[in-house]
């Protein structure tokens, strides 16, 4: 719907490629260290193949992620490094960095489930955040496993910078895929979704009007009418009018099951376009139509989609 298939393909692939590219420079991977996989993974979380509206809102909400997510993290590790220092001695081998220390290790784990716990609340709660809960959950988890290492709290200050600097980049770098390469307005996804909304309802009122002439009346036969029923049929013969185990359907049968079905590709569509209008309304375009005129537009569809559609499910009423 958004676009065909080989652009939203292109779109969707280029943010992990550019961000593997990247790392090729020795100068960037100093840099990032053993964090660079996350630039190519949190680039395909940020969903560049959505259109602009979508794009910039989760955008925004995966950027707010990164920075409660790093605010989480520094006060988390800064916890697991103060626990190391109360319990070890300065001077002593337990005190080094890397050394492995039980104090520090249980915060960082009682950290890590928590905020486990909050991010499944959150995203349960709110679905829209289902996506910048990943983001979040993954800055928070790479450093709760990496805290019990961290000696010092200038070393977890720098540990979460460079996290939060990875993450950024690769939302950097979607949001330059997004809108440089094969930009898909709002507006044209909702325009497309009029276009085939109006499409579907010319089709329901094609297959009404079939479905109605099924109840005609036949003509009758000249011949005689105790011959063509089934009380002078052979056993063997009525099981001829079956295919398989499978009654074969009436005319009226087979124009219902088609107007129920094109029913929910109308119904599954106009569900789309009341999701995707207020994204439209937001877009930034030069046309000729404004966020009002788009709802008024709707709201003249929406007059004529719904005595169209109801009497779409005939079985409701006959």
């Amino acid at each position: 719907m958004y676009a065909n298939h080989r652009t939203t393909a292109t779109r969707g692939s280029l943010p992990p490629i550019i961000g593997l590219a990247m790392m090729q420079s020795k100068t960037v991977a100093d840099y990032y260290g053993t964090l660079g996989y996350l630039v190519p993974i949190v680039s395909v979380i940020a969903l560049a193949i959505l259109p602009r509206g979508k794009f910039i809102m989760n955008l925004f909400l995966n950027a707010l992620a990164v920075g409660v997510g790093s605010a989480i993290s520094v006060l988390a590790l800064w916890s697991a490094v103060k626990a190391r220092q109360n319990t070890t001695t300065p001077g002593t081998p337990g005190a080094a960095p890397g050394t492995y220390n039980s104090s520090q290790s249980a915060v960082c784990a009682i950290w890590l489930f928590a905020n486990i716990w909050f991010a499944n609340v959150v995203r349960a709660k709110l679905p829209i955040f289902n996506l910048p809960v990943i983001t979040y959950s993954i800055l928070v988890n790479v450093a709760a496993t990496f805290g019990p290492v961290l000696a010092t709290p200038a070393a977890a200050r720098s540990f979460v910078v460079q996290l939060m600097t990875a993450m950024l980049t690769a939302l950097a770098v979607a949001a330059g895929v997004n809108l440089l390469v094969f930009p898909v307005s709002s507006r044209l996804v909702v325009f497309k979704e009029l276009a085939g909304a109006i499409g579907l309802l010319r089709k329901l009122v094609s297959l009404q009007k079939a479905y109605l002439a099924t109840h005609e009346p036949e003509p009758t036969s000249t011949e005689n009418p105790a011959a063509q029923t089934e009380t002078f049929l052979e056993k063997g013969d009525g099981e001829a009018h079956h295919d398989g185990d499978e009654p074969r359907l009436t005319k009226q049968e087979e124009a219902a099951k088609v107007l129920e079905e094109t029913g929910a590709k109308m119904r599954e569509l106009a569900g789309k376009l009341h999701a995707d209008l207020p994204f439209a309304k937001r877009d930034i375009a030069w046309g000729k139509l404004d966020a009002k005129d788009l709802g008024e537009i709707y709201n003249l569809f929406r007059n004529v989609f719904v005595p169209v559609y109801v009497p779409a499910f005939p079985s409701s009423f006959f």
